[in-house]
């Protein structure tokens, strides 16, 4: 089933440009096609008759099968980008079968749509992520300081003055059943991060493969910064389209590992950052207080998350490819 089509020439291909996207509409006319009957008569129906009156149907078939999904367009640093086909406008012209076609395309940065195919064949993504970020505004309780800056005796005597010792280290909120703690302001970053997934790398079974990585932190180097352990993958977010890219974005928690951090009255703590630190007490004297308080005779180090390897999502910041980052506040 074959058709006449022209592009007008008035109106054809206008390109408008900006830091992050390129658009193009194209611009058809052309007749719907006729199919000959039993009768030797020809009609423009379609298999999809909505009230005996289908030409928009088929008009809008035609156009799919003349106008392209996509076009590449180049950009001043030299790597073409991918135009998908983002909308149609129909319009008819005539009573003799004539219609017009304005067809939108469209390669945006942001919203992942269109995109340009690197060179590697099996790559997943277009070769750039997208990085949303938030940084400390957190709180949790802490039951040992960094460090305790004044240690002072209550004025007056005591009932059997004793020399002063350090028994507690830098717990804080010691009672004789409990450590209160306080709680504090922490650092901590929020990465939301966007890869950019061409649509057939994005199957049910990537999906159900990827589902074991949250949560997990890092086996290796991850976005070339974070050292193995300092990344804790969260969740992802992500919906699949037909022919377009897809955008998908992850969840990570970032911490620094610690290393040698003075931990009276224990040595210097070192372990993985996102680790459950766990200090027992047990009630015994403590002779500055003269009283039994709560005193710590234990730090146990857990770790709470599995490592797992990240390369599984197939963002482009390994070894071998050069990766752009583009940032948003939180």
């Amino acid at each position: 089933m074959g058709c006449d089509y022209v592009e007008i020439l008035t109106e054809r291909r206008p390109i408008n440009v900006t830091q992050t996207s390129t658009e193009q509409d194209m611009v058809i006319q052309f007749k719907l096609p006729t199919t000959e009957l039993d009768d030797d008569t020809t009609t423009t129906q379609s298999p999809y008759s909505f009230l005996g009156d289908d030409a928009d149907v088929l008009a809008l078939e035609t156009a799919y099968s003349i106008l392209p999904m996509g076009r590449w367009m180049p950009t001043n640093g030299g790597d073409p980008v991918y135009l998908i086909l983002d909308n149609i406008r129909l319009s008819e012209v005539d009573n003799y079968g004539w219609w017009k076609a304005t067809a939108h395309y469209v390669f945006n940065v942001n919203t992942g749509q269109g995109g340009n195919r690197p060179d590697v064949p099996d790559s997943m993504t277009l070769p750039f992520i997208r990085v949303g970020f938030a940084v400390g505004n957190r709180t949790k309780t802490i039951t040992q300081s960094l460090e305790v800056l004044n240690r002072t005796q209550m004025i007056g005597p005591l009932p059997r003055p004793l020399p002063f010792e350090d028994i507690n280290g830098n717990a804080i909120g010691v009672g004789e059943d409990q450590i209160t703690g306080a709680e504090v302001y922490t650092s901590g970053l929020t990465l939301q991060i966007t890869g950019y997934y061409f649509p057939e790398k994005v199957t049910l079974s990537w999906i159900w493969a990827i589902r074991s990585l949250f949560p997990s932190v890092n086996a290796g180097t991850f976005l070339g910064v974070c050292e193995p352990g300092e990344a804790l993958l969260i969740g992802a977010d992500g919906a699949t389209a037909v022919g377009d890219i897809i955008p998908i974005t992850y969840t990570v928690e970032i911490k620094e590992n610690v290393v040698n951090q003075p931990d009276p009255p224990f040595p210097n703590l070192t372990c993985p950052a996102h680790s459950a630190i766990d200090y027992r007490y047990v009630k015994g004297l403590d002779p500055n207080a003269q009283s039994l308080l709560q005193l710590p005779v234990y730090r146990l180090v857990h770790r709470v998350y599995p490592s797992k390897d990240f390369t599984m999502l197939g963002l482009p910041y390994d070894g071998n490819e050069t990766t752009t980052t583009t940032t948003a506040g939180p």
